[in-house]
């Protein structure tokens, strides 16, 4: 069993040089708007101007079905 000052040895690895991250040849600025939720609030927007009013009522369907099958028992 180990006591508290007990010493402890780690073991670090590094990377090979040659590992490269998949979003490294990504612009900075596609890394952002691809990581910040933008392009699915766009898809929200769009649906809302194409059904206008109606959206808002399909919506709290939509809701309220997920609701009912979450907490059905």
């Amino acid at each position: 069993m180990r006591k508290n000052g007990d010493r402890r040895t780690r073991i670090v690895r590094r990377p090979d040089n040659d590992v490269v991250p998949d979003d490294q040849d990504e612009a900075p600025a596609d890394l952002v708007l691809r990581n910040s939720g933008l392009e699915g609030v766009t898809r929200i927007l769009e649906s809302v101007a194409s059904e206008g009013a109606d959206w808002i009522r399909h919506d709290q369907e939509r809701r309220e079905r997920w609701a009912s099958r979450l907490f059905a028992r």
